[in-house]
C-alpha cells in the first residue's frame, strides 16, 4: 500500500512515517500542500493522511480539489 503524507511538522511526520513504515507501507511525505496536491494529482496512491492546518494551504481543500478533479483516493 502506498501513502502520501501531506504534513508541515517534521517530528510529526517522521514519527507517523516511523510507524506506517514498520509495518510495511510505502511513505510519500511532502511537508507544503500546493507539492502535495501536484503529487497526488500525478501518483495514484491509496491512502493520503493530509493535514488540516498546512502554512499554505488548507487540507480539506486539498482534499476537495483533489475530488472535483476526479481523484478517488
Amino acid at each position: 500500500m502506498r501513502i502520501l503524507l501531506i504534513e508541515d511538522e517534521f517530528q510529526i511526520a517522521s514519527h507517523i512515517r516511523q510507524t506506517l513504515r514498520s509495518e510495511g507501507f510505502v511513505v510519500d511525505w511532502v511537508k507544503e500542500g500546493e507539492k502535495g496536491f501536484l503529487k497526488a494529482s500525478s501518483i495514484s496512491y491509496d491512502l493520503l493522511l493530509v493535514d488540516i492546518f498546512l502554512p499554505d494551504a488548507n487540507g480539506v481543500e486539498i482534499c476537495k480539489k483533489l475530488r472535483r478533479d476526479g481523484n478517488k483516493t
